[in-house]
């Protein structure tokens, strides 16, 4: 299948602490994945409605929109990629919220390196595969669609041709 052609957009880390998101921003590009980073959930909505994006790290409580928020916009507006939440907090009730809502992990701070290299490239390779699947799905569509039209081409050819020769 020459044709089918599929691409994985940048990880999106959201994080209002400056140092942690260059730190986490760091490592996930020490993976080689590129990264583009937001300090709130607005900047990252935004960033989300421009670009296709591999996966979300996200604070869950961050200033102006959460990460839990911009989950549920994200989810409205038709995101699918998949969600890791980091939080300082221990907070069940939020964490528990976060994976009803479709999370796909969690980690609480102070994050050990490995672990969290380990937990992206293991959600990167899910949302490879996912974003395979979706590609793989859109490419064959594409083609019954096409065979659907030359059949149906074919058939007006030989009801014409029928016609001609006077056969109704």
């Amino acid at each position: 299948m020459k044709n089918l052609v599929y691409t994985l957009g940048p990880v999106l880390i959201v994080e209002d602490d400056p140092d942690l998101l260059e730190i986490l921003a760091d490592i996930v590009k020490s993976l080689k994945l590129e990264v583009i980073t937001a300090r709130n959930g607005i900047e990252a909505y935004i960033l989300l409605q421009n670009n296709k994006v591999s996966m979300i790290i996200a604070d869950i409580v961050m200033p102006l929109c959460g990460g839990i928020s911009l989950l549920i916009k994200a989810r409205k507006a038709n995101i699918s990629a998949p969600f890791v939440f980091i939080t300082g907090y221990q907070d069940r009730e939020r964490l528990i919220e976060a994976v009803r809502l479709g999370a796909m992990d969690f980690l609480i701070k102070h994050i050990d390196v490995p672990i969290f290299q380990a937990m992206v490239q293991r959600v990167f390779e899910i949302s490879k595969r996912e974003a395979y699947k979706s590609d793989l799905l859109r490419f064959l569509s594409l083609k019954i669609h096409q065979q659907t039209n030359q059949d149906i081409q074919n058939i007006e050819r030989q009801i014409n041709s029928l016609r001609a020769t006077g056969i109704s």
